[in-house]
This record gives C-alpha cells, sequence and structure tokens, in this order.
C-alpha cells in the first residue's frame, strides 16, 4: 500500500514536467517500448483523478512509467534501469 501511495504523489509532482513527453496513442507508445526495449506492461492502477498509470520493464532491467487520462494523452513519467519486483507483504 506504501508502494501505490508514494507512486501516486509521484505522478501528481511529475505531471507537469512529463507533459513535454506526451504522445496520442498508448498502443504505438507500448509496441515502441516492446520492440525498442523489450518491455511490456508489468502494473497498472488508476489514479484518484481517474489517469491511468502504467509501468513497463523488460527481462534486462529496463522500465518506463506512463500516465494516460481518459481520451487524453499518453505522457512518460519516468524510464530507468534495474527494475526488480518483490512479494507484497501479507
Amino acid at each position: 500500500m506504501k508502494l501505490i501511495a508514494a507512486t501516486a504523489l509521484a505522478v501528481l509532482l511529475a505531471w507537469p514536467a512529463a507533459a513535454q513527453q506526451c504522445v496520442p496513442d498508448l498502443d504505438k507508445v507500448l509496441m515502441h517500448l516492446f520492440t525498442k526495449f523489450g518491455e511490456s506492461v508489468r502494473s497498472h492502477g488508476i489514479a484518484s483523478n481517474g489517469a491511468l498509470v502504467i509501468t513497463t520493464a523488460s527481462d534486462s532491467g529496463t522500465w518506463t512509467m506512463l500516465v494516460t487520462a481518459p481520451g487524453g494523452p499518453v505522457c512518460v513519467l519516468a524510464a530507468g534501469e534495474d527494475f526488480s519486483t518483490f512479494d507484497a507483504e501479507p
């Protein structure tokens, strides 16, 4: 739950800066990330403002965080390396 709250906060803080890296088509963005980096969707959730937050990652560790509002453009919030997952606490 703490991770979800931290992610939501990151989305809200990063939104204005990320607006410069937006494109209209989610499917094209996902296909590009898969083709160029081998990334696929690893998680997604709906923010309190209705935006869809998506994290993609590859087996080699690259990752990208995207956000899109209903009917809106897809924006890159962040990207990086060394992606890993862990089991959630019960």
